[in-house]
Order: C-alpha cells, then sequence, then structure tokens
C-alpha cells in the first residue's frame, strides 16, 4: 500500500482573500491501494466526491467508508486521511 503525505506535494494549498477560490481539482482513480494523510490538514476547503467504487476517511477523529454517491468535505486545517481501494475500482474528485 502506497501512503501519500499530501502535506508535502500540495502544490496549490494557499489561503484565499476572496469568496471563492479554486485551487485545484480533478479525478483519482485506484491504480494501487493508497492512503492519503494530512496531520494539519490544508489551509483551503477540500471536497472529495466518490464516483465509483469505496473510499475509507477519517473525519473529526471517526472513520467513515463512502460508498459511490457520497463525498466529504473537510474544513482548513481539519485532518485529513483518505484510502482509495484498487479492488474496488475506486473514482474519486476532489475540489479544493
Amino acid at each position: 500500500m502506497r501512503i501519500y503525505d499530501g502535506s508535502k506535494l500540495d502544490k496549490f494549498n494557499i489561503e484565499s482573500l476572496s469568496y471563492v477560490q479554486i485551487n485545484s481539482c480533478g479525478l483519482s482513480t485506484a491504480k494501487d491501494d493508497f492512503i492519503s494523510y494530512r496531520k494539519n490538514g490544508r489551509v483551503d476547503y477540500h471536497i472529495l466526491y466518490v464516483d465509483e467504487g469505496e473510499c475509507k476517511v477519517l473525519y473529526d477523529g471517526k472513520e467513515y467508508g463512502l460508498k459511490s454517491g457520497n463525498f466529504v468535505f473537510y474544513p482548513p486545517k481539519m485532518t485529513q486521511k483518505y484510502t482509495h481501494l484498487k479492488k474496488k475500482k475506486t473514482i474519486v474528485y476532489h475540489i479544493r
């Protein structure tokens, strides 16, 4: 399993002075099982939407299993941990 330390590689993790600013968005497909972990979260909001498969997320100290059609909304500076599973053919969209 691959563990991704998102806090080290985030290219677009900036605070915004405007009301709405999209720092990045995209699509992730699980080519391998991996965990993304940001102990100190991000400085912006982060939304993950599960299009297909399953994603496990840590939210406010509790773990949840998100299935197709579910999403998680992380506020700034909240610990983020989420897992994509290859065997579940997970496809997740994100916007932050």
